[in-house]
C-alpha cells in the first residue's frame, strides 16, 4: 500500500463538526478513511472505511512517522 499523506493545518479551533464536515465535503478525494477519536466518556474509538486491520495499523504507522518528520 502506497500512502500520501494529506496535511491538515492543525488548530485548536476546528470542532468535531468542522472535522466531519470537511471530510464529507471533500470525500470523492479519499479512497480510505480512518477516524481515531475519543469518545464523550473518554474511551478511544477508531472507525475506518472497509480497512483491514493491516491497512489501518499501516496507515497509523505512516502517520506517526510523518509526524516525526521521518
Amino acid at each position: 500500500m502506497s500512502a500520501q499523506i494529506i496535511q491538515l493545518d492543525p488548530h485548536d479551533k476546528m470542532s468535531v463538526d468542522d472535522c466531519v464536515s470537511y471530510i464529507s465535503r471533500n470525500k470523492e478525494d479519499y479512497s480510505d478513511i480512518l477516524v481515531v477519536g475519543y469518545d464523550m466518556d473518554g474511551d478511544l474509538v477508531i472507525r475506518s472505511s472497509h480497512m483491514s486491520v493491516a491497512d489501518a495499523c499501516f496507515m497509523l504507522m505512516k502517520a506517526i512517522d510523518y509526524t516525526k518528520g521521518s
